[in-house]
């Protein structure tokens, strides 16, 4: 009797100690990581936000970690929202990192990443100094490209220059920045609310001056319209932009005569890089569409975040303490001790009807 007991209590005893043994030994899952990305994906730049979506999602399906969530949020291109998207992203979904975009959101972002110790990754921003431990900015500084750009239109466009410009940071510190390097005569400047859709008296001003280039810097809807209106009024002093007219050249290159703007060496030269061609290549044939800068721009600062978390997910800013060049889609980016990306810049000329031409090379 007690045999008959014994035998099937030593079988569950075994069972037991099988199913200890196999839940002690299964590999354990890896531990999900939250990214909070904050963008402009409604508002006056909801294009560009939603494009800043597109590389970041296209990086992420690349790569395809699946212990990687994503939360997006909605800034609307606004510092306040932004300010309170990382907040909320900091304190209640508990990120590791975030990616965004903007000088003016740079600016009140970077205390906050430092202080509550996250990863923060910008784009298409400048930053002001200051402890950037916590940080990265994945994006030509502004710097780089009014210096030669300044240089170039004095020596090859006139000596007499007009300045319209947005009346946001980025506006305000390009125009800052140019004034201080361009030698010769600034005859006329205006900044202009976001906003703004009539210009027809701006422009009269403008015309009166007779300038020998006018250097721009405003976006989207707004491009568009005051491009639109230079045509109009029949002004025919070339126009002078920073990468702004790459983002925003196929919305507005029906109405401009004649430009001159700073893009990405490998994009004036797309042939002669293979890492460029084969991303365009495997973009479109996944998406049916051609990526701009903005696109690419987001799908490379979100591969260096994956890297970063991947190679220590407890403090990915540690990532970057030795890191010094990035090879890429836009050619070698170096990252300077101050977590500043510079990248191979080309000045391209645009004339109607033309093939886009390089008239200037920087090398960092």
């Amino acid at each position: 009797m007690k045999r008959k007991i014994l035998i099937p209590l030593a079988i569950l005893v075994v069972i037991i100690a099988a199913i200890a043994i196999y839940f002690t030994q299964k590999p354990k899952e890896p531990e999900t990581i939250k990214i909070g990305a904050i963008l402009p994906l409604t508002g006056e730049l909801s294009i560009f936000g939603n494009w800043l979506k597109e590389g970041i999602e296209f990086a992420l399906a690349e790569q395809n970690l699946s212990n990687i969530k994503i939360i997006y949020e909605d800034n609307q291109g606004q510092v306040t929202k932004a300010v309170s998207a990382f907040r909320k992203l900091s304190t209640v979904d508990k990120v590791k990192a975030i990616i965004t975009a903007q000088t003016s959101i740079a600016n009140a972002l970077l205390p906050l990443a430092n202080s509550e110790r996250i990863l923060t990754i910008f784009t298409f921003a400048d930053l002001p100094q200051g402890d950037k431990t916590y940080i990265l900015n994945y994006h030509f500084p502004v710097q780089d490209e009014v210096s030669i750009l300044a240089k170039f239109t004095y020596t090859e466009l006139g000596k007499k220059g007009a300045i319209i410009i947005v009346n946001d940071e980025f506006g305000r510190l390009s125009s800052e920045l140019f004034m201080r390097e361009f030698k010769g005569d600034i005859v006329f400047k205006e900044e202009i609310p976001l906003s703004q859709r009539d210009f027809r008296t701006l422009l009269l001003l403008l015309k009166n001056k007779n300038p020998d280039f006018i250097f721009l810097i405003t976006y989207a809807e707004q491009l568009v319209a005051l491009v639109k209106a230079i045509k109009e009024a029949k002004i025919e002093a070339p126009i002078v932009s920073p990468n702004i007219l790459t983002v925003y050249l196929s919305l507005v290159e029906k109405y401009l005569q004649k430009a001159y703007f700073t893009t990405i060496l490998s994009e004036a030269k797309r042939s002669e890089s293979k890492l460029y061609e084969n991303f365009i290549n495997n973009y479109k044939v996944k998406t049916g569409n051609e990526p701009n800068l903005v696109i690419m721009e987001a799908y490379e600062a979100t591969k260096i975040l994956l890297k970063a978390l991947v190679n220590n997910p407890r403090d990915p800013s540690k990532f970057f303490d030795n890191l010094k060049v990035v090879e890429s889609v836009f050619g070698n980016v170096t990252i300077d001790n101050n977590r500043q990306a510079h990248f191979p810049l080309a000045i391209v000329e645009f004339k109607k009807g033309q093939k886009n031409r390089i008239v200037f090379e920087y090398y960092p």
